[in-house]
């Protein structure tokens, strides 16, 4: 499988050759290197590319991606955050904050169950905006928004249960939200 992803990272290296801002190859090339587990060298260099030139969105929002599968939440924040800002493409740059943000919330859920919760309310603030970009991909982020909350609520009740067969008013809040996204 290795020599099919050098030659499709390649094949994405000259795409973004001539356009350097597309989203969608820069998120096609976080894919590959993820795959082929070369994901630090990629890292440095999305670091670099947003230092050159601060002002482009894409690499930004790639970097954020490469940090949230490595587990800096922080970091991949931050950096959605700046992609946000830069961005043409709302959609996408939601959905990368937004991923960023519930990882933070999933991973925190083990050792500090209250961080979660408030790293879960600033995810549901921006899963709720990007479901309500009115769009021809609406229908999706609402589905997104919904698996989500759903995956949360129970991720959450699994994780600290407060009494045997119940669940936390908050996860059954957050159940019936992701039923109205649904």
């Amino acid at each position: 499988m290795s020599g099919r992803d050098d030659e499709a990272a390649s094949q994405i290296e000259l795409a973004l050759q001539i356009a350097p801002d597309s989203l969608d190859a820069h998120f096609r090339l976080v894919d590959i290197y993820t795959r082929m587990g070369k994901l630090s060298e990629l890292t440095a260099r999305l670091a670099k590319d947003s230092l050159d030139d601060p002002f482009r969105a894409a690499p930004r929002l790639a970097l954020s991606i490469v940090y949230a599968r490595t587990g800096r939440f922080d970091e991949a924040i931050h950096q959605a955050q700046e992609g946000l800002l830069l961005s043409n493409s709302d959609e996408l740059a939601f959905r990368v904050l937004a991923e960023a943000q519930m990882g933070k919330a999933h991973s925190s859920l083990r050792d500090n169950w209250d961080g979660a919760w408030l790293a879960f309310q600033d995810g549901a603030l921006t899963l709720g905006r990007l479901a309500n970009i009115d769009s021809a991909q609406q229908g999706q982020w609402l589905s997104f928004a919904a698996q989500w909350f759903e995956r949360f609520a129970m991720d959450s009740h699994r994780t600290n249960p407060p009494f045997i067969g119940t669940m936390d008013p908050r996860e059954l809040t957050i159940l019936a939200h992701a039923a109205q996204y649904y």
